[in-house]
């Protein structure tokens, strides 16, 4: 009688095959997520600052304090004015900000109108300051 070669690996009575492979696709499985979503964040987080920047520099024109900011202030007057818009204005119009990554047209109004709120705040300050 002839013995057949078998076309499976030797059985290892420790881990069987078939667990050691579907281990091994888990973790790869697993690393390939977490690469996709640590990606994934830092290009949010990218998006992020440059909506926020777009927005706070929109939103110094319309106040007209261009002039006196940097890039990185209308950054984070976009950012801040975001969230000053999402705590006020948000509610009132059933929509978030860019800060919830909610990258819309009512989103980006509602941020842009936050960032002209905090402009505003921020010129009355410096006024009532120079006439001390």
């Amino acid at each position: 009688m002839l013995i057949e070669p078998s076309s499976q690996p030797p059985y290892d009575p420790i881990v069987p095959a078939d667990l050691l492979g579907s281990i091994s696709r888990h973790y790869l499985e697993h690393a390939y997520l977490n690469l996709h979503l640590e990606g994934t964040m830092m290009i949010n987080l990218i998006i992020w600052l440059v909506v926020g920047g777009v927005i706070g520099w929109i939103a110094s024109l319309i106040m007209k304090t261009d002039a006196q900011q940097g890039m990185l202030l209308n950054v984070v007057v976009g950012i801040v004015g975001a969230m000053l818009g999402g705590w006020l204005l948000a509610p009132l119009f059933g929509t978030s900000t860019i800060n919830q990554d909610n990258f819309s047209m009512p989103g980006l109004m509602v941020s842009l109108l936050g960032a002209i709120i905090l402009l505003a705040i921020v010129n009355l300050f410096r006024r009532s300051s120079r006439h001390v």
